[in-house]
């Protein structure tokens, strides 16, 4: 019995059978705590990036209260900084706010629980954030809103979705409703300027850079006492619709429109160009060019409707009662429609859209005004969607035009 038991010992000892098995446990584990390890630092990360603009908005919000005291400042970057914050965080999370001289200092930092990581005794990662905004200053350029919603309730002031972007390193987008969401954005779009601000709140703001600014003052339209053009009578009776060919227009009254159909090259005259009761329509593949001219749309069934791959290249006037408009609406009128600005083809305006009763829509995959140094909107609201690029500048003294849009009396910048 004995002899039995030691041979089959030897033959388990020898036996390497399962060998595997017995070692994969021990392998699995420091995989799974390395992935585990990566989710948890991917969900600090995103922590840290709300914790950052929450921060960004506060500071920025605070520097931009002339005539505040230095404690109003400090509770309106408290206010602003944990309206930002998602609601998991504002429990948890530790700040510290100082305002000294014209710099408002946000410092804060959360510990971002762990889920996987608490298997190896770490139970939270601690995300730091710190954002710093200086009173009053415009780095030596002048800060102009370049995008300004008139509205004071419209739901969708400021939206952008896809890929959009708004580019300038000197103008704001402002949104003068004080609806919930009034600026907002979804999917993969991104907005990037001088600043943003809403008098309502921001849905979205880690798409914007620098941080949207919330419950901000109205803007007045800067244009309400413009006198705008006088309609009378008809040079052209019916729509003018242009087909292949090269053709070119003189200033006028277009009583149901005009419509520039693919193929077609058409040069705009200098002048003022009045729609009636009609579109000025750019479809793809045609080609409208014009230097010095308006175009007043007079009443709400006149609208601008440029398609994807129409290529347009306006400048307004230098001079004049209109100088530095190119687009105009009448302001009468209760119904809001949209007005449709498509790129794909090459799309560059020089001058101020201003049309307080539409909703301007810009989409389509390509870009507008890269190459325009001076363009503003003013409108009831903007709609920004597609995979293209909407530029935005305020360099009015470039292109000799005077100064349309409204400027910030006093700004702040983020310096850290």
């Amino acid at each position: 019995m004995r002899l039995y038991l030691a041979a089959r010992i030897q033959t388990f000892l020898r036996d390497r059978n399962g060998s595997i098995a017995m070692l994969f446990p021990l392998a699995f584990l420091p995989v799974m705590m390395f992935i585990g390890a990566v989710i948890d630092y991917g969900q600090a990360r995103k922590a840290k990036e709300a914790i950052q603009h929450a921060a960004d908005a506060g500071a920025i919000s605070a520097a931009n209260m002339t005539g505040a005291t230095q404690d109003q400042r400090i509770a309106m970057a408290t206010n602003i900084f944990l309206a930002n914050l998602p609601p998991v965080m504002s429990a948890g999370v530790t700040k510290t706010v100082s305002a000294s001289g014209n710099s408002i200092v946000i410092s804060a930092s959360f510990a971002q629980p762990t889920a996987f990581m608490k298997l190896a005794g770490v139970d939270s990662v601690t995300v730091k954030a710190a954002s710093t905004a200086e009173m009053g200053v415009t780095n030596g350029m002048d800060a102009n809103i370049c995008m300004l919603a008139l509205s004071p309730n419209a739901t969708d002031g400021f939206h952008i979705q896809g890929t959009d972007k708004v580019a300038d390193r000197n103008c704001w987008a402002w949104v003068n409703s004080t609806a919930a969401g009034s600026m907002n954005a979804t999917g993969t779009a991104t907005a990037s300027g001088a600043g943003f601000c809403t008098a309502g709140s921001v849905i979205g703001a880690s798409h914007f850079t620098p941080a949207p600014q919330i419950n901000c003052p109205v803007i007045a339209d800067p244009l309400a006492g413009l006198a705008l053009p006088a309609v009378s009578g008809c040079d052209h009776s019916s729509k003018v619709t242009l087909k292949n060919g090269t053709w070119t227009l003189d200033p006028g009254t277009y009583c149901g429109g005009i419509e520039i159909k693919p193929q077609a090259v058409v040069t705009f005259n200098p002048g003022l160009y009045i729609i009636v009761n009609g579109d000025l329509n750019v479809q793809g593949g045609s080609t409208a060019t014009g230097a010095g001219v308006n175009f007043y749309f007079a009443d709400l069934d006149s609208n601008l409707a440029i398609q994807g791959g129409g290529n347009v290249t306006f400048s307004a006037p230098t001079s004049g009662a209109w100088a530095g408009l190119l687009l105009m609406q009448s302001r009468s009128g209760t119904t809001i429609a949209h007005t449709v600005i498509q790129g794909g083809g090459t799309v560059n305006m020089t001058g101020v859209l201003y049309m307080p009763r539409r909703i301007v829509e810009v989409g389509g995959n390509g870009n507008v005004n890269a190459d325009s140094n001076y363009f503003g909107m003013i409108a009831d609201s903007f709609y920004l969607i597609g995979n293209g690029t909407i530029y935005l500048r305020s360099d009015y003294a470039a292109v000799g035009m005077p100064s349309m849009l409204p400027k910030l009396t006093s700004t702040a910048r983020l310096t850290n």
